[in-house]
C-alpha cells in the first residue's frame, strides 16, 4: 500500500467515525446530555444546544475528511476535537468514572477505562 492510499483510508475511517457519532447524537442526544447535567457543566437547555452543536460539527468534519477537504481549518478542527476527546477520556480514566461517555448518543457503551483511552489515542 502506498502512503497516499493509507492516508486516504485513514481519512475515511476518521471521517466515518465523526459522521456516525454526530448522527447518533443527533438522533438520541440524551446520554451526552445526562453526562453534562451530572457534572453540572451546563443547564439542561444549554446541554442540548451543546450536544446538537457538537453533533453538527462532527458531521461537517466527517464529510470534509471523506471528501478530502484538507484545509488547515479542517485539520486543526479535527485535531482539536480528537484532542478534546482524548483529554476527557484521560480525566474520566484517572477519576474512575463508571458510566458511558455519551459519545455515540444512546448507543454509547463501556466506561472511562484504559481501552477508551487507547481507542481515543489511536
Amino acid at each position: 500500500m502506498t502512503k497516499i492510499s493509507v492516508t486516504k483510508y485513514f481519512r475515511w475511517i476518521l471521517g466515518g467515525v465523526l459522521f456516525i457519532a454526530g448522527i447518533l447524537k443527533l438522533v438520541m442526544p440524551d446520554n451526552l446530555v445526562e453526562v453534562l447535567l451530572f457534572f453540572e457543566l451546563l443547564e439542561q437547555r444549554f446541554a442540548y444546544l451543546f450536544t446538537y452543536t457538537i453533533s453538527v460539527v462532527e458531521i461537517i468534519m466527517g464529510i470534509a475528511l471523506v471528501y478530502k477537504k484538507e484545509s488547515q481549518m479542517v485539520q486543526k478542527s479535527v485535531l482539536f476535537l480528537f484532542g478534546g476527546f482524548l483529554g476527557i477520556s484521560l480525566i474520566g480514566y484517572f477519576d474512575n468514572w463508571q458510566f458511558a461517555c455519551g459519545c455515540l448518543g444512546r448507543f454509547s457503551f463501556g466506561r472511562f477505562d484504559l481501552i477508551m483511552v487507547l481507542r481515543n489515542t489511536v
